[in-house]
């Protein structure tokens, strides 16, 4: 799963309560979420993506991955 969030504290805790509920969770921050997803593509299987970014609109995230891959929830 990849995990996008730009706030650190959520972040940390989203991924414990994602790896607790047995996720393996890749973790990024702005404009390292397309990096670590492109990285990982084969991979992902589900994002959970912040929409409200500084850096970067997640809306356009989203539909890049959706692009790349049609399938990943």
């Amino acid at each position: 799963m990849l995990l996008a969030e730009d706030e650190a504290l959520v972040r940390a805790v989203a991924t414990a309560a994602l790896e607790e509920a047995g996720f393996s969770v890749l973790a990024a921050v702005d404009a390292a979420r397309r990096a670590v997803f492109l990285e990982h593509i084969a991979d992902v299987r589900a994002v959970l993506l912040d929409l409200a970014m500084p850096k970067t609109d997640g809306l356009k995230v989203l539909r890049e991955i959706r692009r790349l891959r049609p399938e990943v929830r």
